[in-house]
C-alpha cells in the first residue's frame, strides 16, 4: 500500500477530524518509535475549537501548495495541543517531501508515538528512517506492520529492502517468500528480485534455480534464457554461455536481447570486430527500442572523440538505427547529431530536414538545421528555415539573428534590419547573443549607408565586451573606408591584433587604415605580414597590397597583385579600370 503524496492523507484527516483530539485507539498497536518527550494537555472546549480552526486553516494551506505557511499553522496546533498527532504527522510528511530528514524524523516519531496504532503515521517513520539510512529500525517498524496486517504486501517489500540494506540476505529472501505465499504462488516480480538478491550474495546455484522458474512460468520468454546466460557469465562458466547465446540465435534470429548478449560476450573476448557485429545486427532490429538504442550511441559519444573507428562504428550504428526505424523523428535527429560532430554537415542537414517536416515542436532540432546551414555557407536556405523558425519559436532571438545574417548576406538589407530589430527586443539577460544583434546589425546598417546607426550598434557591442577582436576589427574596418576617425580606428585595429596575433584579415585592416592615413610604409609592412598569414588566399587582400606597393612606386608589382585578385574572383568596375590603365585609382 503506497502513502498518498502531498493530498491524499491531509483530506481524510479533514473529513475524520474528531480523531484528533482521541489518539488512542482500540487497534493492535505497531512497534513504538524512539522514545521521545511529547507533553499531554487537557484541552478547554475554547482549546479544541482553535486548534480545529487552525488544522483547517493549514490543511486548506497544504491543498493551495503553500507548505511554509501550512507548516506555521500547523505548528500553532501543536503549541495548544502538543500530542495532536496529526498535525505532527502533517508537518513530517511535509519536511520528507522536501527532503528535509532530519526534521521530518523528529515530527514523524511523534505522530507515530501518540498514536502507535495508525499505519500511515507508522509508514512514513519507517520511511523517515529510510532516509536517515536507520534500517535496523526501519525494519522493526514494519515487521511489526506486517504482525499487526500480514494482509498488506508492500509491507513485506519494504521490510525486504531494510534486510538487504542491512546485509540481512537470507531473511529478505524469506521475506519474498512470504510475501509471494501470500500473493497466491509464483510471482515473477519477486523471483526476479529473489534473483538479484542471490546474485548479489553470489549463490549462483539458487539463482539459477529461480530462473529456472522463469523459464518454467513461460517458456517462450527470451530474455528469461538471456537472463541465465547472463548467470553463467557471472560465474565464469563462459562456453556454457556462449553455446546457449548461439541457439538463442538459432531459436530467435531477430531478438535484440540475444545479439546485445552476445556482441557483450565478444566484447569481454576482445574480439571487437564480432561484438560490433552483433550490435549493429541488434540496431537493425525494429523491436529494439529507439531508447535503448540512444543511451547505447550516448556510451559511443563519450569514448569516441578522437577514436576514429568508434566514431565510424557509431554512423554505422546511427545508419542502422534509421533502417530500422525510418518513420521515427527521433532516430533521424540522433543520427543528425552524429553527422553533425563530424562535420558531416550536408549529410547532418538532411537528417535534420526529416525530424522537422515530422515534428516540429522541438527548437533545439531547427537550431542544429540553421547550423548546418551555416556551416554549408548556404544563406539561401538558412533565410528560408530561419523564417520557419520565427514563425513556430516567436520569442527566441536565435532565429532573427540567424534570419538577420542570412539576409545580409543575400544583400536583402532591409529585411535583414527587420528580424535584427525586432529579435534583440527578445533577448534577455544574454549578453553574448546581444552581442552578436549588434554586430549584426553595425553591418547591416553600414552595407544600407546608415552610418551613424552601424557606429552606434558598434558602440552598444563594445560597452558589452570592449575586447571582441572580431566587432574591434569590423568597426575599424569600415571606418576607414570611409576616411573617419581614422585614429580610433588605427587605436581599435592594433587592439584586435593585440588579442588575436597572426590573423591575415585583422593584418590587412591594421595595414589598410595606415593606407588610408598616408603612411604607406608602415602600411606595406603590416600587409606583408597578412599575405604570409593567409591572405594570399583572399582577393581582397590582394586588391589592397597592390594599392599600397603602387603608393611605394612598385607600379609591376602592383599590376601583378591586382590581376591576382581578379583572377581569385573580385571583379569591379574600379578593379578593371586598376588593370587595364596601370594606374590606381581610389573612386
Amino acid at each position: 500500500m503506497e502513502r498518498l503524496r502531498k493530498y491524499g492523507f491531509q483530506l481524510a484527516a479533514i473529513s475524520s477530524f474528531a480523531m484528533l483530539f482521541y489518539s488512542c485507539g482500540t487497534s493492535k498497536k505497531t512497534v513504538a518509535p524512539t522514545k521521545v518527550n511529547v507533553v499531554h494537555k487537557e484541552l478547554t472546549r475554547d482549546d479544541r475549537d482553535e486548534v480545529m480552526a487552525d488544522y483547517y486553516e493549514a490543511s486548506k494551506q497544504r491543498i493551495l501548495g503553500n507548505y511554509d505557511r501550512a507548516i506555521e499553522v500547523y505548528k500553532q496546533c501543536l503549541k495548544i495541543q502538543p500530542d495532536n498527532a496529526a498535525a505532527n504527522f502533517q508537518i513530517a510528511d511535509i519536511y520528507e517531501f522536501y527532503k528535509k530528514p532530519d526534521s521530518a524524523i523528529v515530527y514523524a516519531g511523534r505522530a507515530a508515538q501518540i498514536d502507535p496504532s495508525n499505519i500511515w503515521y507508522q509508514d512514513l517513520y519507517a520511511q523517515c528512517l529510510q532516509d536517515k539510512g536507520r534500517f535496523k529500525d526501519m525494519e522493526a517498524v514494519y515487521e511489526g506492520l506486517i504482525k499487526n496486517h500480514p494482509d498488506e504486501t508492500d509491507y513485506y517489500y519494504k521490510l525486504a529492502l531494510a534486510q538487504i540494506e542491512l546485509g540481512e540476505y537470507e531473511k529478505a529472501a524469506d521475506t519474498y517468500d512470504r510475501v509471494e505465499v501470500k500473493l497466491g504462488g509464483f510471482s515473477e516480480e519477486i523471483t526476479k528480485e529473489k534473483i538479484k538478491l542471490y546474485e548479489t550474495v553470489k549463490d549462483f546455484t539458487k539463482a539459477e534455480a529461480q530462473i529456472q522458474s522463469l523459464i518454467k512460468f513461460d517458456t517462450t520468454n527470451v530474455q528469461n534464457y538471456v537472463e541465465l546466460g547472463d548467470l553463467y557469465d557471472l560465474e565464469g562458466k563462459h562456453d556454457e554461455s556462449f553455446k546457449l547465446y548461439q541457439s538463442l540465435e538459432q531459436r530467435y534470429p531477430h531478438e535484440p536481447s540475444v545479439r546485445l548478449a552476445l556482441a557483450e560476450y565478444y566484447r569481454a573476448k576482445k574480439n571487437d570486430k564480432k561484438s560490433f557485429e552483433e550490435l549493429d545486427a541488434a540496431f537493425k532490429e525494429p523491436g529494439m527500442d529507439i531508447d535503448s538504442k540512444r543511451r547505447i550511441l550516448l556510451s559511443f559519444n563519450s569514448v569516441s572523440n578522437g577514436h576514429d573507428s568508434l566514431e565510424i562504428e557509431a554512423l554505422e550504428l546511427c545508419s542502422s538505427m534509421v533502417q530500422a526505424h525510418p518513420n521515427n523523428p527521433e532516430a533521424h535527429r540522433l543520427y543528425g547529431d552524429f553527422l553533425f560532430r563530424e562535420a558531416s554537415y550536408n549529410e547532418a542537414r538532411e537528417q535534420y530536414r526529416y525530424t522537422v517536416s515530422e515534428d516540429s515542436s522541438k527548437y533545439l532540432i531547427w537550431s542544429q538545421l540553421m547550423g548546418c546551414d551555416i556551416q554549408l555557407n548556404d544563406f539561401t536556405d538558412l533565410a528560408k528555415v530561419s523564417s520557419s523558425a520565427m514563425e513556430l519559436f516567436p520569442n527566441d532571438p536565435q532565429a532573427y539573428l540567424f534570419n538577420g545574417v542570412a539576409n545580409n548576406q543575400k544583400k536583402n538589407y532591409t529585411l535583414a534590419v527587420t528580424s535584427l530589430s525586432k529579435g534583440v527586443d527578445y533577448v534577455v539577460n544574454d549578453n553574448a547573443l546581444l552581442l552578436e544583434f549588434y554586430s549584426a546589425l553595425g553591418d547591416v546598417y553600414n552595407s544600407l549607408k546608415r552610418y551613424n546607426a552601424s557606429d552606434s550598434a558598434f558602440e552598444a557591442a563594445l560597452k558589452l565586451n570592449p575586447n571582441n577582436d572580431n566587432i574591434l576589427n569590423n568597426y575599424s574596418y569600415y571606418l576607414s573606408e570611409r576616411d573617419t576617425d581614422l585614429a580610433r580606428a588605427e587605436q581599435m585595429s592594433k587592439l584586435a591584433n593585440d588579442i588575436s596575433p597572426d590573423n591575415g584579415t585583422y593584418l590587412d585592416t591594421y595595414a589598410w587604415i595606415f593606407y588610408k592615413e598616408g603612411n604607406y610604409a608602415n602600411a606595406k609592412i603590416w600587409e606583408d605580414k597578412s599575405l604570409a598569414h593567409g591572405g594570399q588566399k583572399d582577393a581582397a587582400v590582394l586588391d589592397h597590397y597592390g594599392d599600397i606597393v603602387y603608393m611605394v612606386g612598385d607600379k609591376d608589382t602592383a599590376l601583378d597583385y591586382w590581376q591576382k585578385a581578379k583572377s581569385m574572383g573580385l571583379n569591379s568596375d574600379l578593379l578593371n579600370r586598376k588593370i587595364q590603365d596601370k594606374k590606381l585609382y581610389n573612386k
